[in-house]
């Protein structure tokens, strides 16, 4: 009698697991259902991601787009500077603000932005030796050579649906003076492979980069047997590096810094 008990009491348990696993991958796979985001406007082969355009607030995303965490608005905000729109992203970082895509690497295979680290963000010496700065992160689905993975990705994040990642880094550790802090920019699948693409120099705060990145080249890097032909572009976003940065005492917080223009090209 109690072994009977026991069979059935494992029999239900499996039952019941497995129909949470059935459950989330249902919901998984109806996220994957969802509508297709709108085609990016794009004039002479140049397809753009983030102005930001007129009108556009992180308080009132459009539906192509998403927070990490969903209520980290307050984390973005659409400034301008010389006159120009750009995205303002607040320290310490670690909130994304994304576009959701569904652009063949091929057909794009180039990335242009535009970044600016304000310098106070590095004042006050190391403190605890993470790296500020920003990051933009790439995600790809498609291309596989054994096909698709989705078990790899129903619980890693909350970020769209992908198969591959790239984030890219722009920042380094504070310093006594904000001239003097090592800046390094890099990029990282998400397996943590790193790779240094400029590698560090001081005085890079406090004015504007402009980066043009081979996407493609860079993704058969890291994954050259996946068939790049395949690959989409899934989504683009945005944020801050995350650190722990103290309360300033007697002024406002300096910000990680700004993003405008982010581009798709051929």
């Amino acid at each position: 009698m109690g072994g009977s008990t026991q069979a059935g009491s494992r029999g239900s348990r499996r039952r019941f697991l497995a129909g949470g696993l059935a459950a989330t991958l249902a919901a998984a796979m109806a996220g994957c259902a969802r509508r297709p985001p709108a085609p990016l406007t794009s004039v002479n082969g140049r397809s753009l991601v983030l102005g930001p355009e007129a009108g556009f607030t992180p308080a009132a995303l459009p539906p192509d787009w998403f927070l990490l965490p969903r209520k980290s608005a307050d984390r973005f905000s659409v400034v301008e500077v010389s006159g120009t729109p750009v995205l303002r992203i607040e320290a310490p970082g670690g909130p994304l603000l994304g576009r959701r895509l569904q652009m063949p690497l091929l057909a794009t295979p180039y990335l242009h932005a535009g970044w600016y680290l304000d310098p106070g963000l590095f004042d006050g010496g190391p403190r605890d030796g993470l790296p500020r700065g920003l990051r933009l992160v790439v995600g790809f689905k498609g291309g596989l050579p054994t096909g698709a993975q989705l078990l790899d990705r129903v619980f890693a994040d909350d970020l769209p649906v992908h198969d591959r990642l790239l984030e890219f880094r722009f920042g380094g550790v504070g310093a006594a003076h904000p001239d003097e802090a090592w800046l390094e920019f890099s990029v990282a699948n998400d397996r943590g492979l790193r790779r240094v693409l400029r590698t560090n120099e001081r005085g890079q705060a406090g004015r504007w980069h402009v980066e043009a990145l081979d996407l493609a080249s860079i993704y058969r890097d890291y994954w050259p047997r996946d068939r790049v032909a395949h690959v989409e572009i899934v989504f683009i976003a945005v944020g801050g590096l995350q650190h722990f940065m103290p309360p300033p005492e007697n002024a406002a917080a300096a910000p990680a810094g700004y993003v405008a223009e982010i581009l798709l090209t051929r």
